[in-house]
């Protein structure tokens, strides 16, 4: 149908009806079909309603048909939902609320649980991470209908990070599901390359980071990901064991220089890592002083004040983040001039 104006209905003395007429031609020109008509050019029929949907129950995907090896199978009444109640959604209910307590009971990961009928996610899942120095593993958790009526599938994923924490937490969710005991077994430590030797002389120790400082500086994200990693093993190490080359003068501005560039990093994972770091160097006395002065504190502070405690991705940070600031403040009080930074922005 055209959007023109028939002549007959035009008065041709009139110059705004046939402003109108023209301007329809130029709106609505002759070329209207079944799918790229508007309502304007029908305007006998009436404009679509939007009625809100009713908000749907707890619901739960079907087993889909490729699953990840790392699954187990959960009955009903090993949670006795099943005594619960004959409704469907109360014993739901109890499954979602039995998998929340048993991730709760993992505690070297943290987790946030995302219920069904939310904006992007119309199921429940649970995100959760781990974070421990230089290890770092990100793994969602999902559920599904089993094969039996009153069977339900738990899928772990990991969607990034290493792996060892990951099968760690899947056996220790699993034994928590099944309420069996778990083996622990004796891990053969890996045999990591030897550090050069360290005299303890400030050309010997810049010549030792020399390379892990190369990294940091890259232009490369992987790279700098891997070089705070490294720094934060290699200094972890000889901390542990006493180096007394890392109370070096230079060396002590080198490090600090390199961990407030990483920590204003671009990339969350970086910078996630570098604050880390920046917590190993606080618990060194002669560290301390220059990182009460640095200019990483005030990031560190907003961190504490503005991320939410109860997700997932930002506990770990936020318990460093304070205990960094606590240490710091109970070696020098002026760490206090940096708790109202405005200049600094969380990314």
């Amino acid at each position: 149908m055209s959007g023109f104006i028939p002549d007959e209905f035009v008065n041709f003395d009139d110059d705004d009806t046939l402003h109108r007429k023209y301007r329809s031609i130029a709106l609505m020109p002759n070329t209207s079909s079944e799918f790229d008509r508007s309502f304007s050019d029908v305007p006998h029929e009436q404009k679509m309603m939007i009625v809100p949907l009713k908000r749907t129950s707890l619901q739960l995907p079907s087993k889909p048909i490729q699953i990840g090896r790392h699954n187990f199978t959960i009955k009903a009444n090993d949670m006795n939902a099943s005594n619960k109640s004959d409704a469907q959604e109360e014993i739901l209910v109890v499954v979602v609320k039995s998998i929340s307590e048993w991730l709760a009971e993992c505690n070297t990961f943290h987790f946030s649980h995302i219920p069904g009928d939310t904006q992007g996610h119309k199921y429940p899942t649970w995100k959760g991470i781990y974070l421990d120095g230089s290890i770092y593993c990100e793994v969602d958790v999902h559920i599904f209908h089993g094969d039996d009526a009153d069977s339900y599938i738990v899928d772990v994923v990991r969607v990034k990070g290493d792996a060892a924490p990951f099968h760690s937490f899947f056996q220790t969710l699993k034994s928590r599901a099944f309420n069996t005991s778990l083996s622990i077994e004796q891990r053969v430590p890996r045999k990591l390359p030897s550090l050069p030797q360290v005299t303890g002389k400030e050309e010997d120790m810049l010549k030792s980071f020399e390379p892990v400082f190369t990294l940091c500086q890259s232009e490369f994200r992987e790279s700098r990901l891997e070089g705070v990693k490294m720094f934060y093993n290699v200094f972890s190490k000889m901390r542990a064991s006493n180096e007394p080359g890392l109370s070096d003068p230079d060396f002590i501005k080198a490090c600090v220089c390199r961990v407030e560039t990483l920590i204003l990093d671009e990339f969350e994972d970086i910078i996630r890592h570098a604050i880390l770091l920046f917590g190993c160097l606080s618990q060194m006395q002669p560290y301390k002083s220059l990182l009460v002065e640095s200019n990483a504190l005030p990031l560190l502070f907003q961190m504490v004040d503005y991320m939410p405690h109860s997700f997932y991705n930002s506990v770990h940070i936020q318990q460093e983040c304070t205990s960094i600031i606590a240490t710091l403040t109970h070696f020098d009080s002026k760490v206090q001039v940096h708790a109202a930074p405005s200049h600094v922005k969380v990314r």
